[in-house]
């Protein structure tokens, strides 16, 4: 889908281009939409020639992160392991000290993070993995 899009404006991709966009889409046609149209909308205002750099520039001055990770998910993460580092949490607790809603934390943020291995259930709350550490650590 992706490789179509960029052919339809004129441009095309190397296989390595493509699967480096490809690892920020989630999988879902939507956000890859929405990311063809802000790389897009950059490579306009630019006017420079696309390469691997170029791409992996874009994607960090529009925020977002491998895995398809968005800003408010690794600022989620990032409280968590400043907060609690690799102890378990409630989510009543975490809720009450981002001031973010149950709902808003077990419908939106947590899902996706459970599924990629960024957070984990136990019988005591929640914990990050090493996977998630390990990732914030590449961040700065």
């Amino acid at each position: 889908m992706l490789n179509n899009l960029f052919l339809q404006v004129g441009l095309s991709l190397t296989v390595n281009e493509l699967e480096l966009l490809t690892s920020y889409t989630r999988n879902n046609p939507r956000t890859t939409l929405l990311l063809f149209y802000r790389i897009y909308d950059y490579l306009v205002i630019s006017s420079r020639s696309i390469d691997l750099a170029f791409l992996t520039e874009i994607l960090t001055n529009l925020k977002v992160f491998q895995d398809g990770l968005e800003w408010n998910e690794v600022n989620y993460l990032k409280h968590i392991y400043h907060l609690f580092q690799q102890k378990p949490f409630s989510l009543g607790t975490l809720g009450q000290i981002l001031n973010e809603s149950l709902l808003t934390i077990t419908n939106n943020l947590e899902p996706f993070l459970l599924k990629k291995g960024y957070l984990l259930k136990t019988p005591r709350g929640g914990m990050l993995t090493s996977k998630t550490i390990q990732f914030l650590k590449n961040l700065t």
